[in-house]
């Protein structure tokens, strides 16, 4: 996918993911020896360039964006050389960031008061009480259990009671955690399991 100037002309009332950009700067100011405050003078022509890239990146979009040093050579006075340099800083900077991300484990929890939560807390908080859903979470690991099992462990009347469990779980998890993903994941013939994006702990 290529990107050109006349598409980040598009975006630029958006605001940018000012993390990433900072990281990019740095790394450009550490790899580039430029003459004093031309780096400031850049730095908006870089932001330019590269938004529709990072607007991409923070909506887990594929990574295969090809910046090309002419949409920098060509809004300044940058020589070709420096401008493949940031090209290619660019990309890595990307790219790297993709694959923290998904490294990166968001931490869901569920304490004694029976609150089920995500950080930043007062923001996203429910309430887990039921002696089912409680021992689901308990029981459920990032491997596929099948529902007959699952009703075993946790005592439950009947597979469709565990359905019906796990739903409002998940429910609760998008709704009022704000999860993107179900946090419970499923599949027909093998059962359930944890989102291995999310990480469960009980305090």
């Amino acid at each position: 996918m290529k990107i050109n100037s006349q598409k980040s002309n598009n975006h630029t009332s958006r605001p940018i993911n000012a993390g990433l950009l900072s990281k990019i700067m740095e790394d450009v100011n550490k790899q580039i020896i430029l003459q004093k405050n031309l780096l400031e003078k850049y730095k908006p022509i870089i932001e330019k360039a590269i938004r529709p890239a990072i607007e991409a990146f923070n909506e887990n979009k594929p990574t295969s964006h090809i910046i090309e040093p002419s949409i920098f050579a060509n809004n300044s006075k940058m020589t070709v050389k420096n401008a493949e340099l940031i090209a290619q800083i660019v990309t890595r900077n990307l790219k790297n960031e993709r694959q923290n991300k998904k490294k990166t484990k968001i931490k869901i929890y569920h304490n004694s008061d029976l609150e089920f939560y995500r950080n930043p807390r007062e923001k996203h908080k429910t309430e887990v009480s039921g002696n089912i859903q409680i021992a689901i979470l308990k029981a459920l690991t990032y491997e596929f259990t099948p529902c007959e099992q699952i009703q075993v462990e946790v005592d439950s009347v009947s597979t469709e009671s565990v359905r019906k469990a796990i739903g409002v779980l998940n429910s609760k998890a998008k709704h009022q955690l704000h999860l993107k993903d179900n946090f419970i994941e499923s599949n027909r013939g093998l059962g359930y399991r944890l989102n291995s994006k999310y990480k469960l702990i009980f305090s």
